[in-house]
């Protein structure tokens, strides 16, 4: 069975053709990407990230193990990611001045990083010579060197070198520098539409290709050609349910209305209402704002740890001593003394590959041994495309098109595997709990067998708070306890096990696992309202909102300002109960708004449950759409 990322890479480069030296250039050596392939050398994280990107795939679908050092620079990454975005450019700059990069064989993609970052600063600030300048620079670092026709047919691009080139573009389309940005941006277009068969990988530079092409034709006078863009920018968008370039494409189509430019009634079948989606983003771009300790919600999306924490936090969880961990499979000692270990928990230094295993073996992390590990194994990477489509599936309640893959997977995977079977195991529930099940304490039974299969602490799950290393997987499950006490009225139950992984990750793991976070913070919205704790619930809401913007992977923004619109209606109600008429008003005029917001978005997204809960709470409460009252007033 194949399990090492070396393995992967050489059989996804093979299966698509791509000669070691394409592969390589300017990243490393072919001599050190063979060792690589062959499992005799591990990549640092940026190596790791441009060899898999060049390979059409998304580094999000691996739990990653990395240095200390590289912890903290993917860390300082992230925030300037975020004061990118909240354009706190300021911030940037001082951030970007105190990147320090070491040597190493990555030293030249943590250059091409800074390139990028100074390239997007320098073109945010309108300083187009620069940026330029920067992105050449940067394209260079990896061997990239400019031509007349962009791209040749047989370039593969990191994520780092294409994000490099859309700034280009972006620069062209707001700047004249003699290149005709619509062919530009149209052999951006066919490059990711023909090379990227991830689809959670493409969907950013995809819908991001489409509104500047869309933006391009408006600038034209080719008003047909815009809308028609827009069109399938928007299809993609709900398609995703993500987020991405969402307001942008609205302003435009809103150009295109408003000037009268075409009539987009016949063409366009969504949104109905774009100033209404217009107020929705903007009130949750407010929100977002709000958000206090933000830092604590700045996180990688998928699991990444160093391995120093990993140690430090699994020994002490498992009450070993430095000594007991520190000795190899044949009884020798693996780093010198006592002192060695301590220098590896607190990031002084990184063990060997060999030594990392062996001292994550003593601690019993069989099988999360790895630097770069999937959640499933198998020989070929397509169980992971299918696995991530399951996951969107289900998080979108499409349980229907989830089981037809499931029934795939099961046929492809060795259930012999025991992080195969506990997936698996884990679907199965998911999939069938409600339809098996009368009785949710025989769920919960059934989750605790199926934690079973990869841990041997349960009883220390169920009464005390976490703490070692979990996979993501586990924490799923851990998660899914509190979903089974939720969904049967034990709230008091299912808080305890929400607030479980979410202290987990925010006393141990701070900068991994935004995804899962924004999960849990979300059920703890919900959780928190039902236990009659508003501003909680609201806060929590707010988080997960906060996320979302940020990582721009997808969410529910619906149902987020659902939680908060019915957390007013609430306070609402009980304000009627104490008489007190100026609250009442307030929190009614509240409720509505964010009512009116998330039907808004719930439209767009068709997500009719969210539609028809918020019909429900309209004439429950009395309440009408702000639309309605502004007519009866007049």
């Amino acid at each position: 069975m194949v399990s090492s990322l070396g393995s992967l890479i050489r059989i996804l480069r093979k299966e698509q053709g791509i000669s070691q030296g394409v592969l390589s250039r300017g990243l490393c050596s072919i001599a050190n990407l063979s060792k690589i392939e062959l499992g005799e050398r591990e990549p640092g994280q940026m190596l790791f990230e441009a060899l898999i990107s060049r390979l059409g795939k998304d580094s999000i679908k691996w739990e990653i193990l990395v240095s200390e050092e590289e912890k903290q620079l993917f860390e300082k990454r992230n925030r300037i990611e975020y004061f990118m975005q909240s354009e706190q450019l300021e911030k940037v700059e001082k951030e970007l001045e105190s990147y320090q990069i070491t040597g190493g064989a990555s030293k030249k993609l943590h250059e091409q990083y800074k390139c990028l970052s100074y390239g997007r600063l320098y073109q945010k600030r309108g300083e187009y010579d620069k940026a330029f300048e920067e992105v050449v620079k940067g394209l260079e670092k990896t061997d990239f060197y400019m031509k007349e026709t962009v791209l040749e047919e047989n370039q593969i691009l990191s994520k780092s070198e294409l994000q490099l080139l859309y700034v280009l573009g972006e620069i062209f389309v707001e700047e004249d520098m003699g290149v005709n940005p619509k062919f530009y941006w149209k052999v951006l277009f066919q490059y990711v539409n023909t090379k990227y068969m991830d689809p959670f990988y493409k969907v950013k530079f995809y819908i991001k290709a489409i509104y500047y092409l869309a933006l391009i034709a408006y600038q034209e006078g080719q008003y047909g050609e815009s809308l028609s863009y827009c069109k399938k920018g928007l299809e993609e968008i709900v398609q995703k349910k993500s987020s991405y370039f969402l307001k942008s494409f609205l302003i435009l189509v809103k150009k295109l209305k408003e000037n009268n430019k075409i009539d987009c009634s016949n063409f366009l079948v969504f949104p109905k209402d774009i100033e209404g989606l217009l107020e929705a983003i903007e009130r949750c771009e407010e929100i977002a704002k709000q958000v206090k300790q933000k830092q604590q919600y700045i996180r990688s999306y998928n699991s990444m740890c160093s391995v120093n924490e990993v140690i430090k936090n699994t020994r002490l969880y498992s009450g070993k001593t430095q000594e007991e961990i520190g000795i190899g499979k044949h009884g020798e000692i693996l780093l010198g003394n006592q002192s060695g270990i301590s220098k590896i928990e607190n990031g002084k230094r990184k063990p060997r590959k060999t030594n990392t295993q062996q001292y994550l073996k003593n601690l019993g992390l069989v099988g999360k041994e790895e630097a770069y590990r999937l959640s499933i194994q198998g020989k070929d990477f397509e169980i992971q495309d299918i696995r991530w489509q399951i996951d969107f599936y289900i998080g979108n309640h499409e349980y229907k098109k989830a089981e037809k893959l499931y029934k795939v997977l099961e046929e492809k995977i060795d259930m012999k595997n025991p992080y195969n079977k506990q997936y698996i195991k884990e679907l199965e529930f998911v999939l069938y709990y409600e339809i098996e099940n009368k009785s949710y304490q025989k769920g919960i039974d059934k989750i605790f067998k199926i934690l079973s299969l990869t841990r041997d602490d349960l009883e220390r799950l169920k009464e005390e708070e976490l703490g070692g290393f979990f996979t993501r997987e586990e924490l799923i499950l851990l998660m899914n306890i509190g979903c089974v006490y939720h969904q049967n009225q034990e709230y008091e139950k299912a808080l305890k096990y929400y607030c479980k992984v979410e202290q987990y990750l925010q006393d141990y793991y701070q900068s991994s696992s935004g995804n899962l976070y924004k999960s849990i913070l979300h059920n703890l919205s919900q959780v928190y309202g039902l236990l009659g704790k508003y501003k909680k619930s609201m806060e929590k809401a707010k988080a997960s909102l906060f996320i979302i913007l940020l990582q721009n992977q997808g969410g529910r923004l619906e149902s987020v300002l659902y939680n908060l619109g019915w957390c007013y209606g609430k306070m609402m109600l009980e304000e009627e109960e104490k008489q007190k008429k100026q609250k009442k008003e307030e929190y009614r005029v509240l409720c509505n708004q964010f009512f009116d917001q998330a039907y808004c978005l719930a439209e767009f997204y068709k997500q009719q449950s969210i539609c028809s809960l918020i019909k429900e709470k309209r004439i429950i409460w009395n309440l009408k759409k702000i639309v309605e009252e502004k007519v009866s007033n007049e």
